[in-house]
């Protein structure tokens, strides 16, 4: 058995880092594809050293450098909590690169001989699925930011995620560094609020912004476990709105992120078509399933993951379980917003899905933890439902009164009009009798003057 690559160490000044690259070349990708996290999880003999160096293979693929961190070797970043850590690392990174008295020792401590213009942070416990999709793919002209949508929970995920070589970039990550890794759906409202109108108008929820955003705040201080973390998120993505996309920053929405997830609703085992639509996988447990000498030819950079995978799940297999997937945590307020278009979804999440959507993460987001079930807090029925069904039976009174108004209005038209009638006919009978009364005086005059 051949032995598995690993990255080589290098030590600079300012940081250590990992070199994940396995061939020597000049870069010709303007993206850094980054690892931020505990060395002893990516370094040799850790748990995700092998992924970090597939991860090397595929950014030898594209011609792009590949580095690791451990926030530890990072000045200023290392008595900080893992979580705090590893975003004080991203904002020290950008904050080097960009200022000019600077920028050419970080780039030097981290190898690189050009400034790149991205930096995809990816998360040591994912996998590349092949070298079919390009980076650039997931970059957005104009915008600075790119983050993803959980699947399962909808919550905006902390990793992987893409940020432009900015000011806007370090300012964002030196303002999330003091935040704790799950407080980003709070630390984007936060940032995001001066854009939190849509179409023109003040959404109902955010009449005070400064109250919802308090609110969102002590649900998350209140989080202990999966249903009050639920609660949380609802009221985040009450409050964020039906918009993903905005003036510097970007959500995937659900399904069209950057991974494919171990929730996804098909066996990922046997679902090699994942590598058409996703850059990796995020699903460690489901890896661990595969067969072992397959996944050492991926590790030596002789295969990619995709060829480890089956093939009996199809693309009309994944477009029909994502489109009938029945949301099981409250966090999505009961509603799959992407069951009527995926994979093709349009950026931000239409009117009439937010509609029903709003109205579930409203319920959700002021629920009890004690009232809650799988999906719902609605003391055991289903709100949405209930709200078509209110729909319906508010359609069908209007029908009815609309129907009831309409012969009513004929009743009464029919009676007007006759009213009318008679009145209009006897104002042109006198008219008619003063016309004529008045002719043979002006035939009396026209004959006189004849």
């Amino acid at each position: 058995m051949l032995p598995v690559i690993f990255p080589k160490l290098h030590k600079g000044t300012i940081c250590r880092y990992l070199d994940l690259n396995i061939e020597e070349h000049n870069a010709r990708s303007d993206i850094l594809l980054l690892i931020i996290g505990d060395s002893s999880l990516y370094q040799s003999g850790g748990k995700h050293a092998s992924y970090a160096t597939a991860w090397g293979c595929y950014a030898d693929a594209w011609k792009m450098k590949a580095r690791a961190i451990d926030p530890l070797n990072v000045p200023t970043c290392e008595a900080k909590d893992p979580d705090f850590g590893r975003f004080c690392a991203q904002a020290r990174i950008l904050e080097g690169m960009q200022d000019l008295g600077r920028q050419r020792q970080t780039l030097s401590e981290l190898g690189l001989s050009q400034l790149p213009r991205w930096i995809f942070h990816v998360d040591s416990g994912t996998l590349p699925l092949s070298r079919r999709l390009d980076l650039r793919r997931f970059v957005y002209a104009g915008r600075h930011l790119v983050f993803s949508e959980e699947f399962h929970t909808g919550r905006i995920l902390p990793g992987p995620y893409i940020s432009s070589v900015s000011n806007h970039s370090a300012l964002f990550f030196r303002a999330w560094e003091h935040r704790a890794m799950d407080s980003l759906q709070l630390h984007l409202l936060d940032w995001l609020r001066n854009e939190l109108l849509y179409s023109g108008q003040t959404r109902a929820t955010l009449t005070n912004l400064t109250d919802s955003l308090l609110w969102v705040a002590k649900l998350y201080k209140n989080t202990q476990d999966t249903a009050t973390h639920d609660v949380y998120t609802a009221a985040a993505k009450f409050v964020l709105g039906p918009r993903r996309q905005f003036r510097h920053l970007v959500i995937l929405r659900r399904g069209m992120g950057f991974c494919a997830e171990a929730s996804f609703p098909v066996n990922l085992t046997q679902a090699a078509v994942l590598g058409q639509r996703f850059l990796c996988v995020q699903a460690p447990d489901v890896i661990q399933q595969l067969d072992p000498q397959c996944l050492e030819t991926v590790f030596r950079c002789e295969a990619w993951l995709v060829d480890c995978l089956g093939t009996s799940e199809t693309n009309k297999d994944l477009l029909r379980s994502i489109r009938s997937y029945e949301p099981q945590r409250m966090s999505l307020g009961m509603v799959n917003d992407v069951q009527d278009c995926w994979p093709n979804c349009p950026a931000d999440v239409s009117a009439r899905t937010w509609a029903e959507m709003e109205i579930g993460l409203s319920y959700n987001a002021r629920c009890h933890p004690h009232q809650s079930r799988v999906g719902c807090c609605c003391n055991d029925f289903n709100i949405i439902e209930e709200h078509r069904a209110a729909q319906k039976a508010d359609m069908y009174l209007l029908l009815i009164v609309s129907s009831v108004g309409v012969l009513i209005g004929m009743a009464f038209g029919t009676r007007h009009c006759y009213r009318r009638w008679r009145r209009g006919r006897r104002r042109a009978s006198l008219s008619g009798e003063v016309e004529l009364t008045h002719l043979p005086q002006r035939f009396k005059k026209s004959s006189q003057t004849v």
